[in-house]
């Protein structure tokens, strides 16, 4: 008698072609009528399906989408001391910098702070250098799909990848936490902050901007030159969210006159990040 073999269940039937390289762009409609009739007989938990939908979110995504641009790029430069980058890693509290040479298109490679710990114990007559130690960077281009990005990242084990445009001009950076936190929401440690704190609109490439849920109507309105209502409400988020009727999904968009507004990380409770793209 032949044996039996254990079908698997259509969820991840459907991850498995979600995640391919040659995914069409009519598969994400497909999947989420799929997944829409098929949660209540299956999918029983409500994180479950949100993190289901969440990846169909980042699968629509492009790098563009939630890079870190570049003036925002935490980095070190190639000469460096060893003083000079501890300073670097307690000011910005991040684990991971590009190395630059001349300027931030030279990219020279990637530092990882452990590295610098370990090497702070090892004696070497010749002194230190940065590039002893800062692994290869991964450069890739605005338009990559995060899905593609985030099976490269697991393949290589690699946490951060450097954006640059068609001309080859560093754009910005991208690590796998932000790709994650489109599908699980936002994952902070104590030592997180947030990197928009200081500004509320962020300008980006290609008429693109990154604007702060809680940034102000009244600073909206003035920096695009609109009128959205105010009414009661204070914030650009509790006016994108009255104009939905609820809280917004990851990926949501609407039409604010001749803008685009997509939804790029929204919790249960608000909105936190937008992105607003002008014609």
């Amino acid at each position: 008698m032949a044996e039996e073999v254990e079908s698997k269940p259509r969820w991840r039937e459907w991850f498995e072609q979600l995640f391919a390289d040659d995914r069409d762009d009519d598969s994400s409609n497909k999947f989420k009528k799929a997944i829409k009739e098929f949660a209540s007989e299956e999918i029983e938990s409500a994180d479950t399906l949100k993190i289901i939908f969440g990846a169909l979110h980042v699968a629509d995504m492009r790098v563009r989408d939630i890079m870190v641009p570049r003036a925002r790029m935490a980095y070190v430069r190639a000469d460096s001391n060893r003083q000079q980058i501890l300073a670097q890693i307690a000011k910005s509290q991040h684990t991971r910098f590009p190395v630059i040479g001349e300027d931030v298109d030279d990219i020279r490679g990637i530092l990882h702070a452990k590295d610098l710990l370990i090497d702070a114990n090892v004696k070497n007559d010749n002194g230190f250098d940065v590039a002893r130690i800062c692994r290869p960077p991964s450069l890739i281009p605005e338009s990559k799909r995060l899905n593609v990005l985030l099976k490269d990242f697991r393949s290589s084990r690699r946490h951060m990848a450097i954006v640059v445009d068609e001309f080859g001009h560093v754009s910005g950076l991208v690590t796998i936490e932000d790709i994650l936190e489109q599908i699980v929401g936002n994952i902070e440690d104590e030592h997180d902050q947030s990197d928009y704190e200081d500004q509320s609109i962020v300008p980006l490439a290609d008429h693109q901007f990154r604007v702060r849920g809680d940034a102000s109507i009244d600073e909206f309105n003035e920096y695009f030159n609109v009128e959205l209502p105010r009414g009661e409400l204070e914030t650009v988020g509790g006016v994108i969210t009255r104009k939905f009727g609820r809280v917004p999904a990851n990926g949501d968009e609407l039409q604010i006159g001749a803008m685009k507004v997509r939804v790029i990380n929204a919790d249960d409770r608000k909105i936190t990040l937008l992105q607003v793209i002008q014609p």
